[in-house]
């Protein structure tokens, strides 16, 4: 985990610090857990979930808890970042995708979307 911290003075010696703060994982290795299943949900129960057999257009794949990074959890980068003293929490790092806040874990991954049906 990185911050960047960015100070502003004025001529009378006031101050203010904000912080950013950046998560980089120059490995980024994702294991899977093989005792945990993926499924293609919109497949059908009667082809074992192997087909999608219904016009669709939209294919939604369940894979929570399937993959797991285990520097991310060891090192707890998706932690609540402790607060800084000399940071208001006006400040603080509140936006984007790795901000101040817990990021919570689903052990899954975000690949948008991967591919469309054409009909």
């Amino acid at each position: 985990m990185f911050a960047i911290h960015f100070s502003a003075f004025d001529k009378a010696g006031n101050h203010k610090t904000s912080r950013k703060v950046l998560l980089y994982d120059n490995i980024s290795e994702v294991t899977f857990k093989p005792d945990k299943v993926t499924r293609v949900v919109t497949a059908s129960a009667e082809t074992s979930y192997e087909w999608v057999v219904k016009d669709t257009r939209d294919v939604d794949i369940f894979w929570k808890d399937r993959f797991g990074n285990w520097r991310h959890e060891s090192n707890r980068w998706l932690n609540k970042v402790t607060p800084n003293l000399a940071v208001e929490s006006r400040y603080d790092d509140h936006y984007g995708e790795r901000q101040v806040d817990e990021i919570p874990n689903v052990h899954g991954t975000n690949f948008g979307q991967i591919f469309s049906i054409h009909h």
